[in-house]
Protein backbone atom coordinates (compact mmCIF):
# COMPACT_ATOMS: atom_id res chain seq x y z
CA UNK A 1 0.00 0.00 0.00
CA UNK A 2 1.62 3.53 -0.92
CA UNK A 3 0.68 6.62 0.89
CA UNK A 4 1.95 10.01 -0.37
CA UNK A 5 2.84 12.24 2.95
CA UNK A 6 5.10 15.69 2.60
CA UNK A 7 6.61 17.21 5.02
CA UNK A 8 6.97 21.09 5.21
CA UNK A 9 8.65 23.40 7.31
CA UNK A 10 10.50 25.77 7.75
CA UNK A 11 14.82 25.69 6.95
CA UNK A 12 16.33 24.19 9.72
CA UNK A 13 13.74 22.34 11.46
CA UNK A 14 14.99 19.00 10.41
CA UNK A 15 13.10 17.80 7.61
CA UNK A 16 15.71 15.99 5.60
CA UNK A 17 17.74 14.50 8.70
CA UNK A 18 13.96 13.42 10.34
CA UNK A 19 13.37 11.23 6.81
CA UNK A 20 17.26 10.42 6.77
CA UNK A 21 16.98 9.04 10.52
CA UNK A 22 13.88 7.28 9.50
CA UNK A 23 14.85 5.70 6.20
CA UNK A 24 18.70 4.95 6.83
CA UNK A 25 18.75 5.54 10.91
CA UNK A 26 21.33 8.36 10.73
CA UNK A 27 21.78 11.04 12.48
CA UNK A 28 23.27 13.96 10.15
CA UNK A 29 24.92 16.19 13.02
CA UNK A 30 25.69 18.75 9.99
CA UNK A 31 23.28 21.02 7.97
CA UNK A 32 22.80 20.46 4.58
CA UNK A 33 20.37 22.71 3.07
CA UNK A 34 17.48 21.24 0.62
CA UNK A 35 17.72 23.40 -2.58
CA UNK A 36 14.51 21.02 -3.77
CA UNK A 37 11.84 19.08 -3.26
CA UNK A 38 12.86 15.51 -2.80
CA UNK A 39 10.97 12.76 -3.09
CA UNK A 40 12.29 8.86 -1.12
CA UNK A 41 10.61 5.77 -0.13
CA UNK A 42 10.01 4.63 3.62
CA UNK A 43 8.15 1.22 4.78
CA UNK A 44 6.54 0.70 8.03
CA UNK A 45 5.58 -2.60 9.36
CA UNK A 46 2.23 -3.28 11.26
CA UNK A 47 1.49 -5.36 13.51
CA UNK A 48 -1.62 -6.42 11.51
CA UNK A 49 0.66 -7.95 8.87
CA UNK A 50 0.20 -4.79 6.44
CA UNK A 51 3.47 -3.43 5.16
CA UNK A 52 3.15 0.16 4.50
CA UNK A 53 5.51 1.88 1.93
CA UNK A 54 5.10 5.56 2.06
CA UNK A 55 6.83 7.43 -0.73
CA UNK A 56 7.87 10.40 1.59
CA UNK A 57 8.05 13.67 -0.04
CA UNK A 58 10.19 17.09 1.47
CA UNK A 59 8.66 20.06 0.60
CA UNK A 60 11.19 22.76 1.18
CA UNK A 61 9.78 26.11 2.24
CA UNK A 62 11.51 28.97 2.31
CA UNK A 63 10.70 32.69 2.21
CA UNK A 64 10.32 34.72 0.32
CA UNK A 65 7.70 31.74 -0.80
CA UNK A 66 8.04 31.09 -4.94
CA UNK A 67 4.41 30.27 -5.29
CA UNK A 68 5.76 26.37 -6.70
CA UNK A 69 2.80 24.53 -6.81
CA UNK A 70 3.20 21.12 -4.73
CA UNK A 71 1.54 17.92 -5.56
CA UNK A 72 -1.53 16.78 -3.71
CA UNK A 73 -0.54 14.82 -1.04
CA UNK A 74 -2.33 12.25 1.35
CA UNK A 75 -1.27 13.72 4.85
CA UNK A 76 1.03 16.35 5.79
CA UNK A 77 3.40 16.39 8.42
CA UNK A 78 4.00 20.16 9.31
CA UNK A 79 7.34 20.69 11.04
CA UNK A 80 8.62 23.50 13.43
CA UNK A 81 11.61 23.61 15.54
CA UNK A 82 11.11 23.93 19.38
CA UNK A 83 14.21 26.49 19.45
CA UNK A 84 13.77 28.66 17.21
CA UNK A 85 10.56 30.86 17.57
CA UNK A 86 9.93 32.09 14.02
CA UNK A 87 9.50 28.49 12.86
CA UNK A 88 6.49 28.19 15.23
CA UNK A 89 4.75 31.79 14.07
CA UNK A 90 5.45 31.05 10.52
CA UNK A 91 3.00 27.51 10.53
CA UNK A 92 -0.03 30.25 9.55
CA UNK A 93 2.09 31.24 6.27
CA UNK A 94 3.17 27.95 5.91
CA UNK A 95 -0.44 26.26 5.97
CA UNK A 96 -1.95 29.24 3.55
CA UNK A 97 0.48 29.53 1.02
CA UNK A 98 0.41 25.13 0.74
CA UNK A 99 -3.31 25.56 0.38
CA UNK A 100 -3.85 23.00 3.45
CA UNK A 101 -7.04 23.04 5.04
CA UNK A 102 -8.51 21.52 7.90
CA UNK A 103 -10.25 19.00 5.79
CA UNK A 104 -6.16 17.66 4.99
CA UNK A 105 -4.87 14.78 7.31
CA UNK A 106 -1.96 16.85 8.98
CA UNK A 107 0.03 16.38 11.67
CA UNK A 108 2.17 19.24 13.47
CA UNK A 109 5.57 17.86 14.83
CA UNK A 110 7.73 20.59 17.39
CA UNK A 111 11.48 18.96 16.61
CA UNK A 112 14.77 18.81 18.83
CA UNK A 113 12.69 18.44 22.33
CA UNK A 114 15.56 16.90 23.64
CA UNK A 115 17.31 20.41 23.71
CA UNK A 116 17.76 22.67 26.06
CA UNK A 117 16.44 26.68 25.20
CA UNK A 118 13.11 26.03 24.04
CA UNK A 119 11.62 29.29 22.68
CA UNK A 120 8.34 27.88 22.75
CA UNK A 121 6.55 26.34 25.87
CA UNK A 122 4.36 23.68 25.93
CA UNK A 123 1.48 25.64 27.15
CA UNK A 124 1.56 28.05 24.35
CA UNK A 125 1.83 24.94 21.43
CA UNK A 126 -1.75 25.24 20.08
CA UNK A 127 -1.87 25.93 16.55
CA UNK A 128 -2.83 22.32 16.46
CA UNK A 129 -5.75 22.73 18.25
CA UNK A 130 -7.27 25.81 16.01
CA UNK A 131 -6.92 23.43 13.19
CA UNK A 132 -7.87 20.19 14.49
CA UNK A 133 -4.29 18.41 13.60
CA UNK A 134 -2.58 15.66 15.60
CA UNK A 135 0.35 17.50 17.64
CA UNK A 136 3.80 15.54 18.76
CA UNK A 137 6.73 17.04 19.77
CA UNK A 138 9.47 14.31 19.17
CA UNK A 139 13.50 14.42 18.11
CA UNK A 140 15.16 13.08 15.26
CA UNK A 141 18.48 13.57 17.45
CA UNK A 142 17.28 10.85 19.77
CA UNK A 143 14.69 8.92 17.84
CA UNK A 144 11.73 10.11 20.60
CA UNK A 145 8.47 10.03 19.23
CA UNK A 146 10.17 9.66 15.67
CA UNK A 147 7.50 7.52 14.03
CA UNK A 148 4.17 8.50 15.60
CA UNK A 149 3.52 11.57 13.09
CA UNK A 150 3.43 8.97 10.38
CA UNK A 151 1.36 6.58 12.61
CA UNK A 152 -1.66 9.14 13.16
CA UNK A 153 -1.28 9.84 10.00
CA UNK A 154 -1.67 6.21 8.83
CA UNK A 155 -4.89 5.98 10.97
CA UNK A 156 -6.27 9.16 9.71
CA UNK A 157 -5.75 8.25 5.89
CA UNK A 158 -6.97 4.41 6.65
CA UNK A 159 -10.08 5.43 9.10
CA UNK A 160 -8.72 2.59 11.41
CA UNK A 161 -7.45 3.43 15.22
CA UNK A 162 -6.38 -0.31 15.41
CA UNK A 163 -3.28 -0.03 13.25
CA UNK A 164 -0.32 -0.20 14.91
CA UNK A 165 3.73 -0.32 13.80
CA UNK A 166 5.49 -2.86 14.86
CA UNK A 167 7.94 -1.73 17.92
CA UNK A 168 6.01 1.19 19.25
CA UNK A 169 4.08 2.34 21.43
CA UNK A 170 1.11 4.90 21.57
CA UNK A 171 1.42 6.66 24.18
CA UNK A 172 3.15 10.85 24.16
CA UNK A 173 0.34 12.04 22.20
CA UNK A 174 0.66 16.01 22.96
Amino acid sequence: MFLNIGIIGDRYVGKSTYVSRLKDGIFNHNYNKTNEPKTTSIKFYTKLGVDMSLPINVIVTEFPFDGSPIQKQDGYILMFDLLQRDTYDNLDNIYKLYGLEPSNNIVLCGNKCESNGWQIKPKSINYHRDKNMGCYLMSTKSNYNYEKPFLYLIRKILQNENIYLAGISDTDFY
